[in-house]
């Protein structure tokens, strides 16, 4: 895997920019041959207190303010202008360790902090319950959930500073 440096968003007026796609790949589920692709077009982060919090998006519309709304409200939010079919999405979150850059590698703590979202072929999504109390937005399709095992994210920021992560 060839190092890249990526340049995240804090979400601030004006801010918004087109960055990519500047990480791309395939996951494909060996058992089944479904793929779905990574192509990180928009990344937000944030960080205080020691923690960090990074949002990479394979949506080419989303927003600094749209991913912060999915992320944070308490009630279901219409993914379509943050989640792609047929693409992935990278969180990373570290509880503490972060005071204006981190470099770390193999590290199982924030490898656990990871969490890579994959939503496989065509389709959208639908706002239903699916068991008791849990109406969302669902996909229609095959979804995917793990975290990475094997990584290096040297991360820079923050402050008055952009936010930079070499993957």
């Amino acid at each position: 895997m060839v190092p890249l440096m990526l340049a995240l968003l804090a979400c601030a007026p004006g801010e918004e920019e087109d960055l990519g796609p500047f990480i791309t790949g395939t996951i494909t589920l060996d058992e089944r041959g479904d793929a779905a692709e990574i192509e990180f077009f928009k990344a937000v982060a944030f960080d205080q207190g020691g923690g960090f919090i990074a949002y990479l998006s394979s949506n080419p519309a989303a927003t600094c303010t749209n991913i912060v709304e999915y992320l944070t409200t308490g009630a279901p939010v219409d993914p379509v202008d943050v989640l792609s079919g047929g693409t992935c999405n990278l969180f990373i979150k570290t509880g503490s360790g972060y005071d204006g850059g981190m470099d770390v590698t193999d590290d199982g703590i924030v490898g656990a902090g990871t969490s890579l979202s994959c939503h496989f072929g065509e389709g959208g999504w639908v706002y239903e319950q699916r068991d008791v109390g849990d109406v969302d937005y669902f996909w229609q399709g095959l979804e995917w959930q793990g975290h990475v095992e094997s990584f290096s994210f040297d991360i820079s920021g923050g402050a008055e500073a952009p936010y930079a992560m070499e993957i």
